[in-house]
């Protein structure tokens, strides 16, 4: 929701990273509602934040859309996960 503001408002176009306490700022001045949770354990540890950072440049600029969500192929820990977790969807 946030990132769909900036777009309209700020210089840079499209997917943007904002530094946290600037993120936190915005989101407060445009009354969001926002929250912050902790991922699983399980999940956490599936998670790659090298991975995540290199899809982030592949569409940091790019407008915002399901284009981008395309983007995206399942990763083999998400299978494990599903695998391994009857409740994952």
């Amino acid at each position: 929701m946030l990132m769909a503001v900036l777009e309209q408002r700020a210089a840079p176009y499209g997917i943007i990273r904002t530094p946290w306490k600037q993120w936190v700022q915005q989101a407060m001045a445009a009354n969001y509602h926002v929250a912050i949770l902790r991922l699983a354990p399980q999940y956490l540890s599936l998670f790659n934040e090298t991975a995540a950072n290199q899809w982030f440049y592949t569409v940091q600029g790019m407008p915002y859309g399901w284009h981008n969500v395309r983007r995206v192929a399942p990763p083999r820990s998400l299978a494990r996960a599903r695998a391994t977790d009857p409740s994952f969807s």
